[in-house]
């Protein structure tokens, strides 16, 4: 039991210095990278421990409980924050209309935090599985949501185009924005 404790606080401590290390590097180096790079960005916020007030100041020590859920929702807002920095600099480097930006989780809320994988991973589409999926392509101009059932392995596609053909990417984005069709998500026609 000793051992087991001992690991989850080294766990627990590496995911409080990634929490509170991600903002300041994400600004050193987010700027700094040529264009047309591809940038994944892992942010384990909003996730315990919980390291941010809702100003963004750290909250050191950290804390694992949250018994009325106030502090999921101060890193909520810190989570927000760190999207704000991307667009931000994406805008300031004058990249912001060519990029394409996902943001999606593992997991979306889930009533019960401690309930076991096993039981959560019973079955694909129960409510903890429908987890956020944001994407901003490039060359969007209209916002549009998309209630059709999709995995996150038919972004692969999308992906693929683009880093090798963007101009595909680009040309249905277009093509979306133009009509008066029911939101789509990116498929190869």
């Amino acid at each position: 039991m000793e051992a087991r404790s001992l690991n989850d606080d080294s766990m627990n401590e590496s995911w409080c210095q990634h929490q509170l290390r991600l903002r300041p590097v994400l600004n050193d180096v987010l700027p700094r990278l040529p264009s047309h790079t591809f940038a994944f960005i892992h942010m384990l916020i909003p996730h315990r421990p919980y390291g941010f007030h809702r100003d963004g100041t750290a909250r050191i020590p950290p804390s694992m409980d949250d018994p009325d859920g106030s502090y999921y929702l101060d890193n909520v807002y810190a989570a927000d924050a760190i999207i704000g920095d991307i667009v931000r600099i994406l805008k300031e480097k004058g990249t912001y209309d060519s990029s394409l930006i996902v943001l999606t989780s593992d997991h979306g809320v889930r009533p019960e935090d401690a309930a076991l994988w096993e039981r959560l991973d019973a079955e694909t589409y129960i409510p903890e599985r429908h987890v956020p999926l944001i994407v901003k392509y490039p060359g969007q101009r209209h916002r549009a949501d998309v209630r059709a059932s999709l995995t996150t392995a038919q972004l692969h596609p999308l992906f693929s185009d683009f880093l090798n053909e963007p101009e595909r990417v680009f040309q249905w984005r277009a093509r979306q924005d133009a009509g008066n069709d029911e939101a789509v998500p990116y498929g190869r026609e």
